[in-house]
This record gives C-alpha cells, structure tokens and sequence, in this order.
C-alpha cells in the first residue's frame, strides 16, 4: 500500500508477491454493521442508507441512531439518516437553465431492486441498485480498513426530461448530520467562505462542510459545485435538466464520486483533504533497484500550495499557494536542488523582488488571506 508519499515528487516501492499487509482492520458485526480503528457505521440493508455513524476518535455521533418506530421497529425516517438521493421538481419557469425554482414535488429513494456487498482485505463496497421512473441509479458505498473518511460513488443512467408542463427535475444526495448550531463553509477560489445556513443552494468547488466548535463534517467531490444547505442537512446537487436554452443538460450517463471526511480539522484541512481527492496518485510501472523518494520542493508552513507550473515565458516555474485560515503566517520553502534565483511575483507573473536563498531554504511570510506567487529558476 502506497503511504506518505512527498507533495511535487515521487516515491517507489518494490511489489513482492505474498498476502496484503493491513494495518487497520474492518470487521462486519453482521446486521449492516462495521467496524474499523475510526468509526462504526450501520447501513439499512433494506433501503441501503446509512442509519448511523459514530467516530470512535472523538466519541462523536456523527449520524446519530435511526431508531425505528414504535409499530414497526425496521421503518425509520430516511431524512434522518445518510447518503439519502432525493428527486425534487420545479415548477415550470422562464430561465429554468439559471434559476431554481418552486418544488412542487419531493420523492425520497428507498425503494431498493437490489443489494449486494464486496469484501476485501482493505475495503467492503456495499452496492445499491435502484430505478426511478425510467432511469436507474447504483450507490457505492466504499469502507476501508485504514482511513476514516468514507467513500461514495453514484451512477446514474438519467432519462427524465425536463418541459414547460412538468417543470425540471433535480436530484441531491443528502445527509443529515448531528449538529444543533451548524455553520457552513464552503471553498471558493484560493479560500475559504462562511455563509448563512438557511435553506438555499450554494456554490463551491471541491468542498463545503459544516462546523460546529472545532468539529468539522464536510463532503468532498470531484465533479459537481453546487450545495444545498439547510440546519444540520447539507446536500450534494448531481443532476438539473432543464428546458432551456438547452432541453437535455443532464441528460444520460452520470458518475459523481464524493467524500465523507468528519473530525476536528479546521479549512486548510479540508482543503487539502479535497485536492488530495482530486488529484489522485499516478502509477507508473517500471523496474527499480531499490525504492527510493524524492521531491523538488518541502513548503514548511499553514498554507495551501494551489499550483506548480511552467511560468507564461517558459524560461522558469511558477509555485503559488494562498493562506485560507485567516491568519499571517511565516513560511520555509526547502528546495532539493537549489534554485538559481527566486523572485516574488504578482498574479500575472511579473517579477516585483528577489528572494535570498540560504543552505537551500527562502524564508516567506504570506498575508491573510492572500495569495504567494513565486518564480524560480533552476
């Protein structure tokens, strides 16, 4: 298993034959239920929703139990619990492709054709297979043996259009979380954003989370940017098929894969967290002699390193990071092979001073909430 592998750099490892080294265990305890290091998880085997989610870190209920009704103990409130897909439609409207408007009907997905689980040594994938109207949807839910956060897929083969007689359709996948006093956030470009939770759709990029104290829920995606937030429900938006200009947007296959990360954390966390989910590692076979590690760069210091890049004139490369916790912060910038000039720059690129290099290193400091551009040359 690949680990701790160096930021703008590379790691190998010489594979072996032989079982599957896991350091982390994942135990069913029969009934929908699992166990591993960081949390317990129950998922409703008849409607394949999460009906509970406890992080064991932090003793911390993060979807509390769904407890079933006096009459009839299996049937619990599917509101009240996670990864929940919700169809909901508009009325009709003019300029349906930019505006949200009126729902005038809401179905919940709890009908399941059918339920099947994968288990392995590192992870147990719980599929779930539905149909609404003419379109069919798989859930995946995905548990691992080692992380603490939790993974989900959703495919979706979508046919239901959108006109001016029956409005637009709209699907959300939406968890309920245990929080009284929740406050959202959202990443915007090279930050971080508070915004009000009243009932309403948000826009973001990679993530957007609620918090409450020092505790963080979030849910991370890779290909979706919109949000819906309202008290302790936050919701991913995953399709829209309006009529206009356009009759048929979404209209097809879908795939949207996203992330539960919860804990104590704070924006540079999550913020990190998302693009390691959207950047994944890239594997590349070859024969090696012994594993080794390098990386051209170590930046010691709060901030979130956005791009690394060849500069606009080719002649150089460019670092950029952004500081999103609000605060100043002092950075040390390390360098494996030493740079033959750094330079600070402005957002086009432009050089406004040099930057001393000592035994390899530049000492920085970058403002809150403010961008760092660099220009280094080698």
């Amino acid at each position: 298993k690949a680990e701790q592998i160096p930021g703008c750099g590379y790691k190998s490892f010489l594979i072996k034959k032989g079982g599957i080294e896991v350091k982390g265990k994942l135990s069913s305890r029969g009934k929908g239920r699992w166990e591993n290091p960081f949390y317990i998880i129950e998922i409703d085997e008849k409607i394949g929703l999460i009906r509970r989610l406890y992080d064991k870190k932090n003793t911390t209920e993060v979807i509390p139990p769904c407890i079933g009704r006096n009459e009839d103990p299996d049937s619990w409130w599917a509101e009240s619990g996670g990864n929940l897909v919700k169809v909901l439609w508009e009325k009709p409207h003019p300029m349906s492709a930019w505006v949200i408007g009126n729902i005038y009907s809401l179905e919940n997905l709890i009908d399941v054709e059918n339920l099947t689980i994968e288990d392995s040594p590192v992870r147990t994938v719980i599929n779930v297979e539905r149909r609404y109207r003419s379109s069919t949807l798989t859930q995946r839910t995905i548990l691992y043996a080692d992380y603490q956060y939790i993974d989900f897929e959703l495919e979706l083969d979508w046919k239901e259009m959108g006109d001016r007689k029956v409005g637009i359709p709209m699907v959300r996948v939406n968890f309920n979380f245990n929080m009284e006093e929740a406050r959202p956030f959202f990443e915007i470009p090279f930050g971080v954003l508070q915004r009000k939770n009243s009932p309403r759709e948000y826009p973001a990029l990679k993530w957007a989370a609620l918090r409450e104290g020092d505790y963080w829920i979030g849910i991370i995606n890779r290909e979706k940017h919109g949000y819906y937030v309202d008290g302790s429900n936050l919701s991913l938006t995953v399709l829209r098929n309006p009529y206009e200009p356009d009759t048929s947007p979404d209209i097809g296959y879908q795939k949207v894969s996203y992330r539960l990360y919860f804990g104590k954390a704070d924006e540079l966390e999550l913020s990190r967290r998302a693009a390691e989910f959207n950047m994944p590692l890239i594997v590349e076979g070859e024969k090696i002699a012994q594993p080794t590690e390098f990386s051209l760069f170590k930046v010691i210091g709060d901030v979130m390193v956005t791009s690394f890049k060849k500069s606009v004139d080719g002649n150089a490369y460019i670092l950029r990071m952004s500081e999103v916790k609000g605060t100043k912060q002092n950075l040390v910038i390390s360098f494996s092979k030493t740079p033959a000039n750094v330079s600070i720059t402005n957002i086009l690129e432009e050089e406004q001073r040099e930057v001393k290099i000592e035994d390899s290193c530049v000492n920085l400091e970058i403002a809150s909430y403010s961008l760092l551009t660099l220009k280094l040359r080698f």
